[in-house]
């Protein structure tokens, strides 16, 4: 098949004819194609490397500004937990979930300033949880959630806004013989 390819190139070259037949194009593109499959995969996993790159730095700058934090705030009681929040600025929120989501998404866990942090999927928040001299990386949920009661009692306008609902709800479908404390 070579040779009669080379043979048909020679007989249009002697004829005058110059160029590429298609089966030389057919090759080149398949050649290209294929490079193309190779190339794509290896991209894709490069770039997902950067992002976890980066989510690192970010994380790891952000626990640095927990502990100025933790030792510069008076208020910070070692016995109980605070809870820290990543902002997408790289600042933190006390007490708060930060606004921050992670880019990528690592195969494993991570060590970040010497812990090991569980791997997290993208657009995952970053916390920090201080208790008793040590700061803690969370991907993910803060683990000590406050209750709904306990945002109801920090909150005066919530516990009368639920409360009037309450009472709106109790009066439309008259519920008032209705026993709700179970």
């Amino acid at each position: 098949m070579t040779n009669s390819i080379l043979a048909k190139k020679r007989e249009l070259e002697a004829r005058g004819y110059k160029g590429f037949t298609l089966m030389e194009m057919l090759i080149v593109v398949a050649i290209i194609a294929i490079l193309v499959a190779i190339a794509i995969p290896v991209f894709t996993s490069q770039l997902n490397r950067a992002k976890v790159e980066a989510d690192v730095a970010n994380i790891r700058s952000g626990y640095a500004v927990v502990a100025v934090e933790v030792m510069t705030d008076t208020s910070i009681d070692n016995s109980t937990t605070t809870t820290f929040g990543l902002n997408a600025d790289g600042s933190v929120a006390k007490g708060a979930t930060g606004n921050f989501l992670t880019q990528g998404a690592p195969d494993q866990d991570q060590t970040i300033s010497g812990q090991s942090v569980t791997k997290w999927t993208a657009n995952t928040p970053i916390n920090y949880e201080y208790t008793g001299g040590n700061i803690k990386i969370v991907a993910g949920a803060v683990t000590n959630e406050r209750t709904a009661m306990e945002v109801l009692k920090s909150d005066a306008s919530a516990v009368d806004r639920a409360a009037k609902e309450l009472a709106g709800y109790v009066d439309k479908y008259n519920l008032d013989g209705l026993d709700l404390t179970a």
